[in-house]
């Protein structure tokens, strides 16, 4: 699969492309693929930051996901919005350490530990669009 130049694309097309690699994080984490969950996470990781240098209405592209029906794909867009969108992505992150599937359960569990200690960054606001 060849990455293509993230910086070219638009904030919706980054929105979709995150979403296509939750999705296959999901499958890979199922199928106990830990080098490939790694690498996808890598990946949404870069989308993320391609959107926070954007500025915060860049990165609120992902927020119709914290709706998505699968449990990675919201997981992901709860922890890449916190920085501007903290109340919904912390509502989303509480429902799955309550009733998501077990991996994501305990992933979501761990963010908001994380955020309530103040060693996440969620807090920090986004980069602005240079």
């Amino acid at each position: 699969m060849t990455d293509p130049d993230l910086k070219a694309l638009t904030d919706e097309q980054l929105a979709q492309r995150f979403c296509d690699l939750s999705l296959e994080e999901y499958d890979a984490g199922r199928g106990n693929e830990l080098k490939r969950v790694i690498r996808l996470a890598r990946a949404v990781i870069a989308i993320t930051r391609v959107l926070e240098s954007r500025g915060a209405d860049a990165l609120r592209v992902l927020l119709p996901l914290l709706n998505h029906p699968n449990a990675q794909v919201r997981l992901d867009a709860a922890r890449a919005i916190m920085p501007v969108e903290q109340d919904r992505a912390t509502a989303t992150l509480k429902a799955l350490s309550e009733r998501g599937p077990s991996a994501q359960r305990g992933a979501a569990g761990m963010a908001l530990y994380y955020e309530e200690k103040g060693i996440s960054k969620g807090g920090r606001p986004p980069r602005k669009r240079q």
